[in-house]
């Protein structure tokens, strides 16, 4: 996404978290295309791109981001690039996208009930 865009409107943060600047977005959508996780949205409404930003205006405040907040089992964490992660954190899953390009922050926690290839846990 950084490199595609001929505008140059993201930047990663050191914590990992990526920024668009939607304000000097032309609306091409090379980054929509270019997007392997499918997180980058075109609007209609404005005739740009924007995509989730982390809630890095709470990030700067020691605040959690909304969806952390707002999720009802917990299955949501953040995890600092800064900390090391548990054992059990991979850096990706059946079906998350190439990483190979983009080098997401992005973790998974496996749970119990869950395998590590992403399958159900036979009981």
């Amino acid at each position: 996404m950084f490199r595609v865009c001929p505008e140059g409107t993201f930047r990663k943060r050191r914590d990992g978290v990526v920024i668009h600047d939607p304000r000097q977005c032309a609306g091409c959508g090379t980054c929509v295309r270019a997007c392997p996780f499918g997180a980058i949205k075109y609007s209609l409404r404005t005739g740009k791109v924007d995509k989730c930003n982390f809630c890095a205006d709470r990030l700067d405040v020691n605040l959690k981001p909304v969806c952390i907040e707002a999720c009802p089992t917990g299955a949501l964490r953040h995890l600092s690039v800064f900390e090391e992660h548990p054992p059990s954190a991979l850096r990706t899953v059946p079906g998350f996208g190439k990483i190979i390009l983009t080098r997401p922050s992005t973790r998974f926690l496996i749970s119990g009930n869950l395998r590590q290839d992403g399958g159900d846990v036979k009981s």
